[in-house]
């Protein structure tokens, strides 16, 4: 009966997040579009499409990412943390709850100090992924070009 619960509440979780999910997506993109539209013709002259697209794919989908690691990971932990140390202070003395809420801020700035130390290695995969997108979405874009000259396997070794 446990699982067959859980199963209901993922269920109910997912279809109610799915909404929220996908009203922010659509409104954080066009407000995004909205402002690649506002920007100056020589600022687009400057940069190059694929680069943009893929910039702005990854940051709405880690918008997704986050809020709902927020709500469904951070926000429940915290709860059952607080729960556990409360109920370890009544139940026990003070110390065994110092000791839990200790040892939670230990392991949380282990956490950021070593998703800190992996930030810098996740950008540069960031860069050269925007660097590859922003070849393809060119190349393509430049496809009569391309073809006119011939160069296919230039495009291709790039």
């Amino acid at each position: 009966a446990g699982s067959f619960n859980s199963g209901i509440l993922e269920l109910l979780r997912s279809t109610l997040w799915t909404k929220v999910d996908q009203y922010t997506t659509r409104t954080l993109k066009l407000r995004v579009f909205t402002h690649l539209h506002d920007l100056s013709l020589a600022w687009h002259l400057k940069k190059k499409t694929g680069e943009i697209i893929s910039i702005v794919d990854r940051g709405t989908d880690s918008l997704d990412s986050i809020l709902n690691y927020i709500l469904f990971n951070i926000f429940p932990t915290i709860a059952d943390i607080s729960i556990a140390v409360v109920y370890l202070i009544i139940t026990f003395n003070i110390w065994f709850g110092i000791i839990v809420f200790g040892t939670m801020l230990l392991y949380l700035f282990v956490t950021i100090f070593v998703t800190e130390w992996r930030t810098k290695f996740k950008k540069q995969v960031n860069k050269l992924n925007n660097e590859m997108k922003a070849s393809v979405v060119d190349s393509l874009i430049n496809f009569e070009t391309v073809k006119y000259y011939g160069a296919e396997q230039y495009e291709v070794e790039q």
